[in-house]
């Protein structure tokens, strides 16, 4: 039986030679001669955010970065506090980024780190700062209910606008004349959006159009344009 610490054989892998070794333990443990990458990686508690939470808005990361290593930063978010089977979003590698697509109340942060055998310095992560929106400072507007004359399926829905980066708009469509935020059904502005399962939708459609945000700081919609195809198709500017 090999000694401790005994070299036992070289081994080539992926074109590089490796020095194998033996340690009396229960699992076998190997030994490179020459380590290429190494990495750390840490996952925060998941952050709630809170009462009246509406969207995440923005992420700020504070780092030092040195030479041959990196420092990417990974979010995910939920409707629970104890979720570990969702897939991470990522990675983010400037300071400052538009993180309002993540809407649920839960999110989590991955930090993971990198060096190489060139340079076995760590980066500094100095702060990371999250923000959000949150109702106290919603505006809504509803248009006329329009009579399409057939039931629609799918959506497209454009605008113009000066939109301050301290604004989330949301616009929503609902087939009832109400004037009810929990009537409507969400949609996603210059996407298809499929509506043929949107409950009491039929011939007739009703915008909502929501902004939350700060106060003092206005938000303008010039114009926008609906285009609605069901077994017929419309447009509404």
């Amino acid at each position: 039986m090999p000694t401790e610490n005994n070299f036992l054989f070289n081994v080539s892998l992926s074109d590089k030679n490796y020095q194998v070794y033996f340690y009396p333990k229960d699992d076998v443990v190997f030994s490179a001669s020459k380590i290429y990458k190494m990495f750390a990686t840490f996952e925060s508690p998941y952050i709630n955010g809170g009462d009246g939470f509406v969207s995440w808005n923005k992420l700020k990361v504070n780092y030092e970065k040195f030479n041959n290593n990196e420092l990417y930063i990974y979010l995910r978010s939920s409707n629970t506090s104890n979720s570990t089977d969702l897939s991470w979003t990522g990675p983010f590698l400037q300071d400052e980024y538009d993180i309002s697509n993540l809407n649920q109340q839960f999110i989590q942060i991955m930090v993971v780190m990198s060096t190489n055998y060139l340079n076995i310095t760590s980066p500094i992560l100095n702060s990371i700062n999250l923000s959000y929106f949150k109702l106290g400072s919603e505006e809504k507007f509803f248009t006329k209910t329009f009579d399409l004359g057939f039931k629609p399926k799918n959506i497209i829905l454009t605008y113009n606008g000066e939109i301050p980066d301290s604004t989330i708009i949301q616009f929503a469509v609902s087939g009832k004349d109400s004037s009810d935020s929990n009537d409507f059904h969400i949609i996603t502005p210059n996407s298809v959006d499929d509506i043929s399962k949107t409950p009491d939708l039929n011939d007739k459609i009703k915008i909502m159009i929501s902004g939350v945000g700060n106060k003092n700081v206005p938000f303008i919609i010039d114009e926008f344009s609906l285009m609605l195809s069901g077994e017929d198709q419309v447009i509404i500017t």
